[in-house]
């Protein structure tokens, strides 16, 4: 599934501008001549760092995986040198949808669960509350039905749906993904698609119909299993 800069810049409105090192990270123009990231450079600056994780996150959305392996590559070679944990999760999210995009769910199961794993919010990790429908989606995806259950438990026992309406949108997808029973699962999936402002945030919406046209023909092919009705 691969979507324009447009959604994605758009489901970027709702992040909070984490400071990787001080205010700088995600202000100004930035073009891309100032991507490029040199970890042996020491006088590489924090704000390229933050400008080079968003173009990673925008690459992995477009599905342009060799840019995302290119940027994620030198990315993560910069914060292993500076114990940077924030920019690693930023790599690790953006490797995530990259797989996801190219449905390799098993990668991408580990990427997020890298981030923080299934049933726990690691401290410190803001990625950990943005990537949290990558995680369930991947683990409902590869089997990891109990994961995916703990994970939304968690969300929920830690009030994640308060701290934003996008928040809120991201745990509603996750439950919604974790259902096991069918019928609830429609239930919810329609719920969510009802939340007033959703088509504000188009890129979690592709997503979010994507997996809920995946349930259905799911539901459909049981249905035509079962009374014999062949299309």
């Amino acid at each position: 599934m691969q979507l324009g800069a447009g959604a994605f810049l758009q489901f970027l409105e709702g992040e909070p501008r984490h400071h990787i090192g001080d205010d700088e990270t995600f202000r100004g123009h930035v073009d891309d001549r100032e991507v490029g990231v040199d970890p042996h450079d020491a006088s590489f600056r924090r704000q390229r760092v933050g400008a080079a994780a968003q173009q990673a996150l925008l690459a992995a959305v477009r599905g342009e995986d060799g840019q995302v392996r290119a940027l994620t590559d030198e990315l993560s070679l910069w914060a292993a040198a500076r114990g940077a944990g924030l920019v690693t999760a930023f790599t690790r999210h953006a490797r995530g949808l990259a797989a996801i995009g190219r449905g390799d769910f098993e990668e991408a199961y580990h990427h997020a669960a890298a981030i923080s794993p299934p049933g726990v919010l690691a401290e410190g990790a803001p990625q950990a509350l943005w990537s949290c429908m990558d995680l369930v989606e991947a683990a409902m995806r590869t089997g990891r039905h109990a994961g995916a259950a703990a994970h939304v438990a968690a969300l929920r026992a830690a009030g994640v749906s308060a701290q934003s309406a996008h928040l809120d949108l991201l745990v509603r997808c996750s439950a919604a993904m974790a259902t096991a029973d069918h019928a609830t699962a429609i239930d919810r999936f329609a719920e969510t698609l009802a939340i007033p402002g959703i088509e504000h945030r188009p890129f979690d919406l592709a997503r979010f119909t994507f997996e809920m046209e995946d349930l259905l023909e799911e539901v459909q092919a049981v249905v035509s299993r079962v009374y014999g009705i062949h299309q």
